[in-house]
């Protein structure tokens, strides 16, 4: 072979084997321009005067509609801000002492939440680098009477601050929340939290035949979407697990995938099939209760990354193809073993 020819091939080895190597999620924001403003509702509804609750909430509904009847109406369940009965049932909210007390808890442990506002801001940062058109939806912060975690709207991101607390706040131990949830319900939590509450609202789960594939395809695209966007969190926050389950699912890998093919799961239908490897919770229950729950999640990542290897494709991409099967067929996947 020609010197010079050899040399060019030799190069091009060199270049593909980089570009095979490049972590997608070590990318440059620095030229993201973005300054996230954090609106706290929380602390401007629990700042409302009883002597002239009427007079503060008309002020708070103009400063922060469309947010704050869609807030105290969904998420508060507090009736429409038209009834007659709204301003008492307000009143009713903030000066309940649970309330006061979860929302006193919410201000010592979100008493410096730059922090938290910066990592949002980062992900956010991220986000639009790989997707340049994502509309940055207003952000909130708020007390939702331990409700919901993360919701969001049109162009809307709120976070309640009462399901952050910390796995030792006694009010969970309160409402007898089960453990693996608990343990999930802390400050660093947030950003992943809202990054796929975020993501779910843009990409919808669509199901062509709502089989076990699907779903997991789907967990998994969910999971690569974290990575990308909070690629500064370990993988132990992004999936809510503890390190030992972590370990497990990283080993078991294998295991996992062999047990959906000799069981013939992969095109099951049956709702119990999807509950029992998708949903949250101690453990996935086909395996050990030391196992890693959403196992069907985990692989579901874990082929969905084979396929963005296979294909460079962007993430928004990814995240527009609806296609389980042709994301399967297409990722060459082989487990880690």
């Amino acid at each position: 072979m020609h010197k010079t020819l050899r040399n060019l091939l030799l190069m091009s080895l060199a270049w593909a084997a980089v570009a095979c190597s490049r972590d997608p999620f070590d990318v440059d924001i620095d030229d993201i321009e973005l300054e996230l403003e954090v609106r706290r509702v929380d602390q401007a509804l629990f700042a409302l005067r009883l002597d002239s609750l009427e007079q503060g909430l008309e002020k708070l509904r103009q400063e922060q509609n469309p947010f704050f009847d869609f807030y105290a109406e969904n998420v508060l369940g507090l009736g429409s801000p038209q009834s007659p009965m709204f301003k008492d049932l307000v009143a009713s909210f903030v000066t309940d002492l649970t309330m006061n007390q979860a929302y006193k808890a919410a201000q010592e442990r979100f008493a410096e939440p730059e922090a938290t506002v910066e990592q949002l801001e980062t992900s956010l940062r991220y986000l639009l680098y790989h997707v340049p058109d994502f509309a940055v939806p207003e952000c909130y912060f708020c007390i939702s009477g331990f409700n919901e975690s993360v919701f969001t709207g049109p162009d809307v991101l709120a976070i309640a601050l009462d399901k952050y607390l910390g796995p030792e706040s006694p009010f969970y131990r309160r409402l007898g929340w089960e453990r693996y949830l608990v343990r999930q319900m802390y400050p660093e939590k947030i950003p992943a939290d809202a990054m796929k509450a975020l993501a779910m609202a843009r990409w919808e789960f669509a199901p062509q035949t709502d089989n076990l594939l699907e779903a997991m395809i789907y967990e998994g695209k969910l999971q690569y979407f974290l990575d990308a966007t909070t690629p500064y969190l370990p993988d132990s926050t992004r999936w809510g697990y503890s390190e030992q389950q972590l370990a497990w699912a990283t080993t078991f890998e294998g295991k996992i995938w062999d047990y959906f093919i000799q069981e013939d799961l992969l095109f099951s239908t049956r709702s119990i099939d999807k509950a029992h490897f998708i949903k949250d919770g101690p453990f996935t229950n086909a395996f050990s209760n030391n196992s890693a729950p959403r196992a069907g999640a985990w692989v579901g990542h874990k082929i969905v990354s084979a396929y963005m290897r296979q294909t460079g494709q962007s993430l928004a991409q990814l995240m527009e193809n609806q296609d389980a099967q042709d994301i399967l067929n297409r990722s060459k996947y082989v487990p880690q073993r």
